[in-house]
Protein backbone atom coordinates (compact mmCIF):
# COMPACT_ATOMS: atom_id res chain seq x y z
CA UNK A 1 0.00 0.00 0.00
CA UNK A 2 2.46 2.20 0.88
CA UNK A 3 4.24 1.54 -2.41
CA UNK A 4 1.16 2.28 -4.63
CA UNK A 5 0.63 5.55 -2.49
CA UNK A 6 4.05 6.95 -3.18
CA UNK A 7 4.23 6.02 -6.99
CA UNK A 8 0.80 7.70 -7.24
CA UNK A 9 1.77 10.79 -5.24
CA UNK A 10 4.96 11.77 -3.82
CA UNK A 11 6.85 15.31 -3.35
CA UNK A 12 9.88 16.61 -3.77
CA UNK A 13 10.45 20.17 -1.42
CA UNK A 14 13.30 22.09 -3.53
CA UNK A 15 13.10 25.55 -1.72
CA UNK A 16 12.10 27.04 1.96
CA UNK A 17 10.68 30.28 0.60
CA UNK A 18 8.97 31.65 3.76
CA UNK A 19 11.81 34.25 4.51
CA UNK A 20 12.29 34.93 0.94
CA UNK A 21 8.43 35.59 0.84
CA UNK A 22 8.15 37.94 4.03
CA UNK A 23 11.66 39.64 2.83
CA UNK A 24 9.89 40.74 -0.55
CA UNK A 25 5.91 40.87 0.26
CA UNK A 26 6.27 44.76 0.34
CA UNK A 27 7.43 44.39 -3.46
CA UNK A 28 4.79 41.67 -4.69
CA UNK A 29 1.95 44.14 -3.74
CA UNK A 30 2.77 46.48 -5.89
CA UNK A 31 2.28 44.17 -8.76
CA UNK A 32 -1.32 43.49 -7.57
CA UNK A 33 -2.34 46.99 -6.39
CA UNK A 34 -5.47 48.17 -7.78
CA UNK A 35 -3.66 50.67 -10.42
CA UNK A 36 -1.32 47.33 -11.09
CA UNK A 37 -4.50 45.37 -11.82
CA UNK A 38 -6.33 47.71 -13.52
CA UNK A 39 -3.47 48.22 -16.05
CA UNK A 40 -3.40 44.18 -16.81
CA UNK A 41 -7.21 44.52 -17.20
CA UNK A 42 -7.27 47.39 -20.13
CA UNK A 43 -3.75 45.61 -21.35
CA UNK A 44 -5.68 42.16 -21.55
CA UNK A 45 -8.82 43.08 -22.89
CA UNK A 46 -6.77 45.67 -25.69
CA UNK A 47 -4.88 41.91 -26.47
CA UNK A 48 -7.90 39.82 -26.59
CA UNK A 49 -9.90 42.41 -28.95
CA UNK A 50 -6.64 43.13 -31.14
CA UNK A 51 -6.44 39.24 -31.27
CA UNK A 52 -10.01 38.40 -32.15
CA UNK A 53 -9.90 40.65 -34.89
CA UNK A 54 -6.41 38.25 -36.37
CA UNK A 55 -7.75 35.01 -34.85
CA UNK A 56 -7.00 33.49 -38.30
CA UNK A 57 -3.07 34.59 -38.08
CA UNK A 58 -3.20 33.90 -34.63
CA UNK A 59 -4.38 30.06 -34.86
CA UNK A 60 -2.23 29.61 -38.06
CA UNK A 61 0.74 30.19 -35.93
CA UNK A 62 0.36 26.73 -34.53
CA UNK A 63 1.70 24.56 -36.99
CA UNK A 64 5.05 26.61 -36.95
CA UNK A 65 5.77 25.84 -33.14
CA UNK A 66 5.17 21.58 -33.94
CA UNK A 67 8.96 20.71 -34.06
CA UNK A 68 11.69 20.32 -31.02
CA UNK A 69 12.57 23.96 -31.01
CA UNK A 70 8.29 24.72 -30.77
CA UNK A 71 8.23 22.38 -28.64
CA UNK A 72 10.92 23.38 -26.40
CA UNK A 73 9.71 27.26 -26.18
CA UNK A 74 6.16 25.92 -25.48
CA UNK A 75 8.02 23.82 -22.18
CA UNK A 76 9.49 26.67 -21.12
CA UNK A 77 7.04 28.86 -21.58
CA UNK A 78 4.66 26.91 -19.51
CA UNK A 79 7.63 26.23 -16.72
CA UNK A 80 7.91 29.68 -16.48
CA UNK A 81 4.43 30.49 -15.90
CA UNK A 82 4.25 27.18 -13.41
CA UNK A 83 6.87 29.12 -11.15
CA UNK A 84 5.07 32.57 -11.09
CA UNK A 85 1.38 30.23 -10.55
CA UNK A 86 3.28 29.03 -7.58
CA UNK A 87 4.57 32.04 -6.52
CA UNK A 88 1.26 33.69 -6.45
CA UNK A 89 -0.06 31.14 -4.13
CA UNK A 90 2.48 32.16 -2.19
CA UNK A 91 2.16 35.17 -1.84
CA UNK A 92 -0.93 35.20 -1.26
CA UNK A 93 -0.69 32.86 1.57
CA UNK A 94 1.64 35.15 3.18
CA UNK A 95 -0.51 38.27 2.54
CA UNK A 96 -2.82 36.55 4.89
CA UNK A 97 -0.22 35.67 7.23
CA UNK A 98 0.00 32.12 6.35
CA UNK A 99 3.22 30.43 6.48
CA UNK A 100 4.90 28.84 3.11
CA UNK A 101 7.27 26.36 4.45
CA UNK A 102 8.32 24.61 1.53
CA UNK A 103 7.83 24.69 -2.35
CA UNK A 104 8.79 22.32 -5.07
CA UNK A 105 7.80 19.64 -7.31
CA UNK A 106 5.29 17.11 -6.94
CA UNK A 107 4.79 14.09 -9.07
CA UNK A 108 1.09 12.16 -9.82
CA UNK A 109 1.72 8.95 -11.53
CA UNK A 110 5.27 10.09 -12.24
CA UNK A 111 3.84 13.27 -13.86
CA UNK A 112 5.83 16.30 -12.55
CA UNK A 113 3.95 19.65 -11.16
CA UNK A 114 4.73 22.54 -8.90
CA UNK A 115 3.50 23.10 -5.36
CA UNK A 116 3.71 25.31 -2.81
CA UNK A 117 2.92 24.61 0.81
CA UNK A 118 0.06 26.56 1.76
CA UNK A 119 -2.06 24.31 3.48
CA UNK A 120 -2.11 26.30 6.78
CA UNK A 121 -4.51 28.72 4.75
CA UNK A 122 -7.15 26.06 5.35
CA UNK A 123 -7.13 27.29 8.49
CA UNK A 124 -8.21 31.19 7.73
CA UNK A 125 -11.63 31.63 9.71
CA UNK A 126 -12.43 34.05 6.58
CA UNK A 127 -13.21 32.13 3.61
CA UNK A 128 -12.84 35.35 0.91
CA UNK A 129 -8.98 34.89 1.72
CA UNK A 130 -9.01 30.92 1.40
CA UNK A 131 -10.32 31.69 -1.91
CA UNK A 132 -7.89 34.85 -3.20
CA UNK A 133 -5.08 31.97 -2.46
CA UNK A 134 -6.63 29.35 -4.50
CA UNK A 135 -7.44 31.74 -7.32
CA UNK A 136 -4.19 33.37 -6.86
CA UNK A 137 -2.28 31.08 -9.13
CA UNK A 138 -5.31 30.70 -12.23
CA UNK A 139 -5.55 34.43 -12.11
CA UNK A 140 -2.02 35.35 -12.55
CA UNK A 141 -1.89 32.77 -15.44
CA UNK A 142 -4.62 34.44 -17.55
CA UNK A 143 -2.94 38.42 -16.32
CA UNK A 144 0.02 36.67 -17.81
CA UNK A 145 -1.96 35.38 -21.01
CA UNK A 146 -3.70 38.34 -21.64
CA UNK A 147 -0.53 40.55 -21.54
CA UNK A 148 0.95 37.96 -23.92
CA UNK A 149 -1.56 38.19 -26.78
CA UNK A 150 -1.41 41.86 -26.28
CA UNK A 151 2.69 41.54 -26.75
CA UNK A 152 1.54 39.67 -29.98
CA UNK A 153 -0.91 41.89 -31.04
CA UNK A 154 1.19 44.93 -30.83
CA UNK A 155 4.23 43.45 -32.29
CA UNK A 156 5.28 42.16 -35.60
CA UNK A 157 7.02 39.24 -36.82
CA UNK A 158 10.00 38.65 -34.62
CA UNK A 159 11.38 36.89 -31.31
CA UNK A 160 8.40 39.39 -29.22
CA UNK A 161 5.93 38.28 -31.55
CA UNK A 162 6.99 34.62 -31.12
CA UNK A 163 7.30 35.07 -27.21
CA UNK A 164 3.75 36.59 -27.26
CA UNK A 165 2.27 33.66 -29.02
CA UNK A 166 4.32 31.17 -26.96
CA UNK A 167 3.22 32.47 -23.54
CA UNK A 168 -0.40 33.40 -24.95
CA UNK A 169 -1.28 30.22 -26.23
CA UNK A 170 0.54 27.97 -23.65
CA UNK A 171 -0.76 30.02 -20.30
CA UNK A 172 -4.46 30.24 -22.05
CA UNK A 173 -3.87 26.19 -23.21
CA UNK A 174 -2.87 24.96 -19.38
CA UNK A 175 -5.43 27.38 -17.52
CA UNK A 176 -8.51 26.39 -19.06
Amino acid sequence: QWLLHNYLYFRVPLLRPDAFLGRTLPWARVLVSAPALALYLALSLAGLGMTAQRLDEYAATFPYFFNLQGALLFGLALTAVKVVHEFSHAYAAKAHGVRVPVMGVAFMVLWPVAFSDVTDGWKLPDRRARLRISLAGIVAELTIAGLALFLWAMTGPGTLHSLGFVLSSGTLIASL
